[in-house]
């Protein structure tokens, strides 16, 4: 496991300790999907670098507190996770806008979208930021059995939609 893995699963911990303090450690580990052990290891380092205070509130009960370094701490790595996700997202929108504008080049200005509802949100985007007057789009909810070898299929699902057209484009070979 790398730094950056720990790091964020760090993160998680401490997001979830951030909105209850009382959580215990099966509980933490089943919201975040991390193993009970790795839960445990993390809040012994994170108690041990400071991050959070472990209060017993009694024989059981035990609450995890977050301290000014860890609220610190938890504020960069949303910034950080923030960052990295409009960087993520403009990366992916210059890639999808650049398979349109090279289909567009060859002479295809048909345009067919199978897509989930916020993966076509931003593929629609796209296409206005293209701002290609001739370019026709339109979603779809499942390519046809022949498709038109004139226009361009966009898919960006899991859903096992191929009939070996070669003018469908899988994008999300492309994130």
């Amino acid at each position: 496991m790398n730094n950056t893995e720990l790091l964020d699963k760090e993160f998680l911990v401490i997001k979830q300790i951030s909105e209850n303090p009382q959580l215990d450690q099966r509980t933490i580990s089943q919201q975040t999907g991390l193993s009970l052990g790795l839960v445990n290891l993390i809040i012994k380092k994170l108690a041990k670098t400071g991050y959070i205070k472990i209060k017993m509130l009694n024989g059981k009960k035990i609450e995890y507190i977050l301290t000014p370094k860890g609220l610190s701490e938890k504020i960069k790595k949303t910034y950080n996770y923030v960052l990295k996700t409009i960087n993520y997202f403009s990366h992916t929108t210059e890639k999808i806008k650049q398979v349109v504008f090279e289909e567009y080049k060859k002479g295809k200005e048909e345009f067919y979208i199978l897509a989930d509802d916020e993966i076509y949100k931003i593929i629609e985007l796209c296409f206005k930021d293209l701002s290609i007057t001739d370019v026709k789009y339109k979603r779809i909810s499942k390519i046809p059995k022949t498709t038109k070898p004139t226009a361009v299929y966009l898919v960006a699902t899991e859903k096992n939609v191929f009939n070996n057209s070669k003018n469908i484009i899988n994008l999300l070979n492309y994130f």
